[in-house]
């Protein structure tokens, strides 16, 4: 029987075998996921739904719908993500509507695969989207978000993409580049109406977006702080995109590496699973209950 991986798959064999096994053989959901990663899962499906051309306010309707029907705890551990979500995607699309007309998206969260791997083992991937620029040139974009945006090593040594970049140049796409879509998942600052009923003019952790909306609800004209605004929408602490080429190089090499974990994949027998037991790791593993358990007799 032949064998299909993805890159989660990957990721979790080499990150260890027990948590591999409990996702993908034993196929045992985590409870609950961590907040940023729900808040991250709303964020991409309404900004998949406004990249199709859909109404996007309804996936945020049917995101809230949910969220409603959640206990008062469950609420405490996630957040607020209706809110938070909608002002991160209302954001998101005032800071880059300008650029995108300028892009042709030729997919859209599309599978494409399986491609043979090694004997028996197929690899398929699912990309954020395809786009063309300006210029003609065919780039993946992956869309991230986070607390933090991250810094040029991020781009540089992510197995993720460089795996969609050859599994996209085998569906025959001519990939040149990555389109990095960096967004922030802390909500911005409100600014805060002074005593003399102007708005302050304190560059904060903010957006331009998030400053008019307060000018607007304090009664204040968003010209008159024309100045605060335009700093606000030239900064690049909430949304950023960097164009990073392919190291046809690094590309070849680490899917060598990858090929070698496909056949440790392939081979491997449940008898022989092992926990890779450490400081690092453990806390951040969505099994870190279900170990303990198990390894304390519970």
């Amino acid at each position: 029987m032949e064998l299909s991986l993805s890159y989660s798959k990957i990721k979790n064999w080499r990150f260890c075998r027990q948590a591999y096994y409990y996702a993908h053989v034993a196929r045992i959901e985590p409870k609950k996921k961590p907040k940023p990663l729900e808040l991250g899962s709303s964020v991409h499906h309404m900004l998949e739904a406004y990249r199709l051309g859909h109404d996007w306010k309804k996936v945020h309707a049917q995101i809230k719908a949910e969220y409603d029907k959640l206990f008062d705890e469950e609420k405490e551990h996630y957040g607020d993500i209706p809110s938070e979500s909608m002002q991160i995607v209302t954001g998101y699309i005032d800071q880059w509507k300008d650029q995108d007309r300028g892009l042709i998206f030729r997919s859209i969260e599309q599978e494409f695969g399986p491609f043979p791997l090694v004997p028996g083992v197929t690899l398929s991937v699912t990309p954020d989207a395809i786009v063309e620029d300006t210029m003609g040139r065919q780039l993946l974009l992956e869309m991230k978000t986070g607390r933090k945006l991250p810094d040029e090593n991020f781009h540089i040594w992510n197995l993720q993409t460089l795996i969609y970049v050859w599994g996209v140049r085998q569906a025959g796409f001519n990939i040149e580049g990555v389109l990095w879509d960096h967004i922030r998942t802390k909500v911005p600052t409100k600014p805060r109406v002074l005593k003399d009923g102007t708005m302050s003019r304190r560059i904060l952790d903010t957006t331009a977006t998030v400053y008019i909306a307060a000018l607007e609800e304090a009664g204040l004209n968003p010209d008159e702080y024309e100045d605060v605004i335009n700093v606000l929408k030239g900064r690049k602490e909430f949304y950023s995109r960097v164009k990073v080429p392919v190291k046809e190089k690094m590309l070849n090499k680490l899917m060598g590496d990858v090929r070698t974990t496909a056949s440790e994949i392939r081979d491997f027998q449940e008898s022989h699973i092992t926990r890779d037991v450490s400081q690092m790791k453990c806390p951040k593993c969505m099994y870190k209950s279900l170990c303990e358990a198990v390894l304390m007799g519970g």
